[in-house]
């Protein structure tokens, strides 16, 4: 089996980005996953298309947006072609995995890719739900729900167009009028791997809670992703295009924030732990600490946070969305549902901006997450005997 051959299979597959170089005693395979909602479950079919009983070690580096995430190292010895028909804890155990992709990166900038990414229009359409408030008398639940279809389109490496627009669906909470169509989150992002580790993210558009202008991130990890420091700061002002004008006194300002961060993932449990500091969207000055376990393809949090305006609380979920996988793209043009529905709830209700911040959904620390090196070794071994 050549580097050729595996290529093939894995266009076959419907990867993307592929490449497959020979090196002296090992093929080094990049590719992108863009058909399975759950990155590992992508790893896993590729480690599935590979054959057993070569005389070489593979390679794995799966790509986000053509960026390389994540190496993955099979050594020959463990991927023995008389092996049992199904994994063991003794494949998984023995996998190198490691965020550190820098001694790759000549290697990776051999060949071309087959099959590219940019210029494929990939159109997504789900849920969003905008506003919740429970307890009132008279209206226990009250909802803004949303339809959110939405378009995605690589440009470069690392450089995307998303919009999206929100189509009402429910409303019952009296003080939203949000009752025609409006923006939603539209951007333009660039993403950046640096050396050693860290990684820049630049967002400018339309964000959450009405409001537009910039996001700029930067994420260091430590000691392969068990620690995270990061930085962000960004300016915005209010989005005349996200719906009507509810409060003049906060939303017509213009804000600059900057916060800084220190995130542990506790890799057992795979619990992450994120303490911030510094000012908000409305430049309230203060703490944000969230907790969070991911469940498989599911998250689940809760989060305090403690500012010059407001103390306040809540629990954050996102939810998988069928399909699990989607077509291929053999066009330019796929449709598919949104991966995910994303909901953040705030105990103290109707604070718009107080202690929070914008978001802009082009989250590599998120990405990162979904196949970091220790959550690999927790869920592969069930994705690999599926």
């Amino acid at each position: 089996m050549t580097a050729f051959d595996i290529e093939q299979k894995l266009l076959n597959h419907g990867f993307e980005n592929i490449k497959a170089i020979a090196m002296d005693s090992a093929i080094l395979i990049a590719y992108e996953n863009r058909i399975h909602r759950f990155e590992i479950e992508g790893l896993a079919n590729v480690i599935g298309l590979l054959p057993k009983g070569q005389s070489f070690d593979y390679i794995l580096i799966p790509h986000y947006q053509s960026i390389p995430i994540v190496s993955v190292e099979i050594k020959k010895e463990k991927f023995n072609k008389n092996d049992n028909p199904t994994y063991t804890q003794y494949f998984v155990d023995g996998l190198i995995i490691s965020l550190n992709i820098d001694k790759w990166t000549y290697e990776l900038s051999k060949a071309q890719f087959k099959n590219t990414t940019p210029f494929k229009f990939d159109f997504a359409l789900g849920p969003v739900i905008s506003a919740t408030q429970f307890g009132n008398y008279n209206k226990h639940i009250q909802i803004l729900l949303d339809a959110a279809p939405a378009l995605h389109l690589q440009l470069r490496k690392g450089l995307s167009l998303n919009a999206q627009a929100l189509f009402p669906i429910f409303n019952n909470l009296t003080i939203f009028n949000d009752e025609k169509l409006r923006m939603g989150l539209v951007n333009l992002t660039q993403h950046i791997r640096l050396k050693n580790n860290a990684f820049v993210t630049a967002t400018v558009g339309n964000f959450d809670r009405r409001r537009m202008g910039y996001i700029v991130d930067f994420n260091k990890y430590f000691f392969n992703g068990q620690f995270i420091f990061g930085s962000t700061i960004s300016g915005t002002t209010w989005s005349r295009y996200s719906g009507e004008i509810r409060d003049p006194f906060t939303e017509r300002g213009n804000y600059l924030s900057a916060r800084v961060s220190l995130t542990h993932r506790w890799s057992k449990y795979d619990l992450i732990t994120k303490a911030s500091y510094g000012t908000f969207m409305l430049q309230d000055r203060g703490w944000r600490i969230d907790m969070l376990r991911q469940f498989g393809q599911n998250t689940i949090g809760v989060y305090v946070t403690r500012s010059q305006l407001l103390d306040n609380a809540g629990f954050k979920v996102a939810f998988a969305l069928p399909v699990k996988t989607y077509s291929s793209f053999k066009k330019k043009i796929r449709l598919r549902t949104t991966e995910y529905l994303r909901y953040e709830y705030k105990l103290t209700g109707n604070t718009f901006g107080l202690a929070q911040n914008v978001n802009s959904e082009e989250n590599m620390t998120d990405q990162i997450f979904e196949i970091h090196p220790d959550f690999i070794k927790n869920q592969l071994l069930f994705l690999l005997n599926q």
